[in-house]
């Protein structure tokens, strides 16, 4: 995973290096000793178990391909994974196994996906229509807030965003070149 070479302290505690390749890392989710990654460019997520040092490579769910995994996110048990192509949410169990698919009718080019312990929702940007949108963790699309332009609340091409406890909320406005705090 790492570029350098790790030390045989390393090797003694975790075991052999990856044989693996990340390809384009885009997203990254840590629930325990689990860790999620996306990667868009090969259309895959992957799922690290550090307790069990296995790796597992998930490329479809539910019989559909996945084609552009970008955001990721934890959230109890489940982990939900923005698809920028497929215009969709996909909610994974713990073990990566498919449980849903929602969001289809609401997003046009998902990216960045958080999701708030306190509220219970996810937050997910969609880069093409310049808004964030609020679901339940069950899917169902609560509300939605932005728009195109460089005011206040208004957004060109959001991609990431990051929940800082106890209610702030942080959005990377790409193309705006700024960061918002709401």
């Amino acid at each position: 995973i790492t570029s350098t070479k790790p030390s045989d302290a390393w090797y003694d505690a975790c075991g052999a290096a990856p044989t693996f390749k990340l390809g384009g890392p885009h997203g990254v989710a840590v629930m325990g000793t689990r860790v999620m990654v996306t990667s868009p460019a090969n259309a895959c997520v992957h799922l690290l178990d550090l307790d069990r040092r296995s790796y597992l490579p998930i490329r479809e769910f539910g019989g559909t391909p996945f084609r552009s995994p970008v955001g990721v996110t934890g959230a109890g048990s489940s982990w939900f994974v923005s698809d920028g192509v497929l215009h969709c949410i996909v909610k994974l169990s713990l073990d990566g196994q498919y449980e849903s698919r929602f969001g289809d009718a609401d997003l046009k080019r998902p990216s960045g996906i958080v999701f708030v312990p306190a509220s219970g929702q996810l937050y997910v940007l969609d880069a093409e229509s310049d808004e964030f949108v609020v679901f339940s963790d069950g899917g169902q699309m609560l509300s939605r807030f932005g728009s195109s332009g460089t005011e206040a609340g208004q957004f060109n091409r959001p991609t990431h965003l990051a929940f800082s406890p106890p209610d702030r909320l942080w959005i990377a406005d790409t193309l705006n070149s700024r960061l918002q705090q709401f």
